[in-house]
């Protein structure tokens, strides 16, 4: 028997081959890792400087700018 024939000759086993590498093909298309989000750890610090009893303005001259003027004289600091 040739190998046509036999496909040819057993239908339903041929359809259950089709269905089952179908859904293989979609269990893997689903789970395939995407190569255009690859999870990272970005390094993210936070600053929290507490003053009570200042207003705003002061609080900026007075902490944020000192800091930000600190940390922008490391090398490997962007932003």
């Amino acid at each position: 028997m040739g190998f046509n024939k036999f496909f040819v000759k057993n239908w339903q086993f041929t359809l259950v081959i089709f269905i089952a590498l179908m859904v293989l093909g979609v269990n893997a298309l689903l789970n395939m890792p995407r190569g255009e989000d690859p999870p990272f750890g970005a390094p993210i610090f936070s600053i929290v400087v507490v003053y009570p009893g200042t207003n705003p303005a002061d609080m900026e001259k007075l902490i944020a700018d000192p800091i930000e003027e600190e940390l922008y004289q490391l090398s490997d600091v962007k932003k």
